[in-house]
């Protein structure tokens, strides 16, 4: 019996861990898709010193308009190899929407 609970503690902790590795990598992934919006918005802005975070709105980002916000969805789009769901484009506002749709399932 004492045996069974150490095994079944080790299997707890070994779910957690795998559990809290998971995570980090849902973390590491929303950092590389952070990048990649941020790499293509310099792009299409064509100014550098561009730097993104989750809380910001687009609209924070100077000359990022309607037609900068298509540009970019199109380039990330082609990049990620998918199609974003159209009527959440039009409402996003955050770039943490626009992390939230290129990680999306699909």
């Amino acid at each position: 019996n004492y045996k069974e609970k150490i095994s079944l503690g080790n299997h707890f902790h070994n779910v957690l861990c795998l559990s809290e590795a998971k995570g980090m990598d849902k973390i590491m992934d929303r950092v590389k898709v952070l990048e990649s919006i941020q790499d293509v918005v310099r792009d299409v802005l064509d100014d550098e010193t561009i730097i993104l975070n989750e809380e910001m709105f687009i609209t924070d980002v100077d000359g990022w308009d309607s037609v900068v916000h298509m540009t970019v969805i199109a380039t990330l789009e082609s990049e990620f190899e998918r199609q974003f769901d159209i009527e959440k484009i039009a409402v996003a506002k955050t770039v943490a929407e626009i992390i939230d749709m290129a990680m999306e399932e699909h």
